[in-house]
């Protein structure tokens, strides 16, 4: 049985990549379960690469940002445990989405349905 050991972002960050044997290995080992992991099926499997192959095509963009924005910005990305250009990418994605909500609409909406 194996054992799972927490990490830190910084170890995380540190692991060093996959050497091309080891890629083989893990490709060619069959899945294994342990008794937290769900049972899925081979269509279910086949969803994460479906998922995976979905994903658009990214641009590097350059944007001028006060610095105590990127400040803050670095410290919120941290707390999350994300790089902080895919923070920021997240919230454009979910503004373009029309999925932000601001906090002050949401409380007048609040108290004008409690009259």
């Amino acid at each position: 049985m194996s054992t799972i050991k927490k990490m830190t972002l910084e170890e995380i960050k540190n692991i060093p990549p996959m050497t091309e044997a080891e890629r083989r290995e893990l490709k060619n080992s069959p899945i294994t379960y342990d008794e937290e992991s769900p049972k899925l099926s081979k269509e279910e499997l086949s969803q994460f690469h479906l998922a995976k192959d979905a994903q658009e095509v990214k641009r590097p963009v350059t944007l001028r940002l006060a610095e105590k924005d990127i400040s803050a910005l670095k410290v919120k990305a941290d707390y999350f445990g994300l790089p902080y250009q895919t923070l920021v990418s997240s919230i454009l994605h979910r503004f373009v989405n029309d999925e932000l909500v601001d906090k002050e609409e949401v409380r007048k909406l609040v108290v004008m349905a409690k009259v």
